[in-house]
C-alpha cells in the first residue's frame, strides 16, 4: 500500500514539474505547441494569454484618428511568422497597410503551426468550422481516413471576429475590415460529391456575409454614438477588402501535400471538384457581395440616439404649428442615417494565374493572344517552393532548419512554400490592392461609373 502511495506521489509531482516546465518555456513557436499538449489542450480558441499568441498588433488602444486595418484569415495574410522564416519578409496585408498609412495594423488570420507537421495532414482556417464538421458527419466524404475534431480546427471567421469584438474600442478615425478565406475550404471541400459541395459552398458564402453582418452593425453602433460630434457631415462608409479565390490545385502543396484520397475517389476527381468548386465560389462571392452592398438602407435605431444629443431638435411652439406641421422637425430624418457598405475586390487569382502561364510560355518561347509570354518573369521557378523537406534533394545554398530546407533566394521562388505565396508575390498584390484602396476603386465606384451593378 505505501508503495502504491509512494509510486502515486511520484507521478503527480513528475506530471506538475513537466506541466510547470512547459508553461515557463519562452513563447516560440515549438514551445506553444507542447506548452498546449501539456496543459491538455488543443483548442487555439480557448489559449492561455501570453502562451498562444493568437492577434499581432496593438490590441489595447491605438492613436486617435489615423486609418485601421483589421485582417481576418487564413495562413495567405497570417502575419505571424516563426523564427527561422524571416526570409518570407512581408505578407501582402502588411504591405497594404504601409502603402495607405495605416496608423494601427490588427490582424486575427491564422496558420497551422509548422510543427504540426507530419503528425497531421495540412489544413488552415476555414470560413465555417461547424459547416465543414455538419458536413463531414453527415456524409461519406473523406480526403483521408483522418477525421478532425473541433477541438483541432483553427479559429475560423465567427472566432475572429467573436475575438475583435472583445477588445477595446478603436479611436481610429477610420476602419477597413480585410476577409480572407476559401482556399482551405475548397481544398476539403474538394472529397465531397459535385452536389455536396455545391451547397456546402453556397452556405459558406452565406455565412462569411453574415458573420460581416456582426462587424457591420457594431461599427454602426458606433458611428451613432458618434452623430453629436460629427458636425453633420456623413458617416463614414463601413468598408472590407476581399480578394477572389485562387485556384489551390495550382499550389506545389496541392500535389506534394495532400492525402491519398480513399476510394472510390481520386486524386484527379479532387483536382476536378477543386477547379469547379473555385469557379463557384468566386461567382457567389460577387454576387453575394453585390447584394450586400446595396442592402445597406436600414435605418439607424432611433431609440439608440439619445434626445439630448440632437442640437437641432427643437420643439413645437404651439399646438398649432404642431398640427399644421409647420414648425421644425423635432427629429432628424432616419431614412438618412444610413452607415453605407462598401467593397474592394482585387483578383489575386488573375495575378498569380497569369504569372505561372507568363513563365510557362517564356521558357518555351511562346506567346498567347493577350500578351502573356512576350514579357519577362521575375521569377526562376513558379513550381517549387522555397521551403522544401529535408528529405528532398538539396540545392545549391539551402540552408537546413528543423527538418526543412530553406532557398538561399527567396525572391526567386513564387511560392514560400507549399501552400503560401513568397515576398515578390505578397509586395505586388499588397501594392496593387493600395492602389485601389487609394484610387477609391471600390465595387460602388465601379458600378457608378456604369461598368458593373446599378
Amino acid at each position: 500500500m505505501r508503495a502504491t502511495t509512494r509510486l502515486g506521489a511520484v507521478v503527480l509531482l513528475s506530471s506538475l514539474s513537466l506541466v510547470s516546465f512547459f508553461i515557463l518555456l519562452l513563447p516560440n513557436t515549438v514551445s506553444t505547441r507542447l506548452q498546449k499538449i501539456a496543459l491538455g489542450t488543443n483548442k487555439l480558441d480557448g489559449y492561455v494569454p501570453g502562451i498562444w499568441k493568437w492577434a499581432s498588433g496593438d490590441v489595447s488602444s491605438d492613436a486617435e484618428g489615423g486609418r485601421r486595418l483589421v485582417v481576418f484569415g487564413d495562413a495567405w495574410v497570417d502575419d505571424k511568422i516563426d523564427a527561422a522564416e524571416q526570409a518570407r519578409g512581408l505578407v501582402w496585408t502588411e504591405v497594404l497597410c504601409e502603402e495607405i498609412d495605416c496608423t494601427s495594423h490588427l490582424n486575427l488570420a491564422v496558420s497551422q503551426p509548422i510543427e504540426a507537421y507530419p503528425s497531421a495532414p495540412p489544413t488552415g482556417a476555414l470560413a465555417s468550422n461547424n459547416i465543414y464538421l455538419s458536413a463531414l458527419n453527415s456524409s461519406m466524404a473523406r480526403t483521408s481516413s483522418y477525421l478532425p475534431s473541433a477541438e483541432e480546427l483553427l479559429p475560423d471567421l465567427e472566432s475572429q471576429i467573436t475575438k475583435y469584438l472583445t477588445f477595446p474600442k478603436s479611436k481610429a478615425q477610420e476602419t477597413i475590415f480585410l476577409i480572407s478565406f476559401g482556399l482551405w475550404d475548397i481544398y476539403h471541400y474538394s472529397g465531397f460529391e459535385y452536389s455536396e459541395g455545391q451547397k456546402l459552398i453556397e452556405e459558406t458564402i452565406y455565412e462569411i456575409f453574415r458573420q460581416v453582418d456582426r462587424l457591420y452593425l457594431v461599427y454602426r453602433e458606433n458611428v451613432i454614438s458618434e452623430l453629436p460630434t460629427s458636425n453633420g457631415t456623413e458617416p463614414a462608409p463601413f468598408r472590407i477588402i476581399v480578394p477572389k479565390l485562387f485556384d489551390s490545385t495550382l499550389l506545389p502543396g496541392w500535389s506534394s501535400q495532400r492525402p491519398t484520397p480513399m476510394v472510390p475517389s481520386s486524386v484527379s476527381e479532387q483536382q476536378k471538384m477543386a477547379v469547379w468548386f473555385t469557379t463557384r465560389w468566386n461567382d457567389m462571392l460577387e454576387n453575394r457581395m453585390g447584394a450586400w452592398i446595396q442592402n445597406d438602407t436600414l435605418p439607424l435605431p432611433v431609440a439608440m440616439i439619445e434626445k439630448d444629443e440632437i442640437s437641432d431638435a427643437k420643439e413645437p411652439k404651439t399646438r398649432e404649428e404642431a398640427e399644421s406641421g409647420n414648425a421644425e422637425s423635432t427629429m432628424p430624418d432616419v431614412k438618412s442615417l444610413t452607415v453605407r457598405k462598401d467593397a474592394f475586390y482585387y483578383d489575386i487569382d488573375k495575378y498569380v494565374t497569369d504569372v505561372i502561364i507568363e513563365h510557362q510560355l517564356e521558357i518555351k518561347g511562346l506567346s498567347d493572344a493577350s500578351g502573356l509570354g512576350k514579357g519577362e518573369s521575375p521569377f526562376e521557378t513558379v513550381k517549387l517552393p522555397c521551403v522544401i523537406s529535408a528529405e528532398e534533394k538539396h540545392r545549391q545554398g539551402d540552408t537546413e532548419v528543423n527538418g526543412l530546407l530553406f532557398c538561399e533566394q527567396p525572391e526567386e521562388y513564387l511560392f514560400w512554400d507549399d501552400f503560401r505565396l513568397g515576398p515578390i508575390a505578397n509586395e505586388h498584390i499588397g501594392s496593387e490592392v493600395a492602389k485601389m484602396v487609394q484610387d477609391g476603386k471600390s465595387m460602388r465606384k465601379i458600378w457608378s461609373d456604369g461598368k458593373g451593378h446599378s
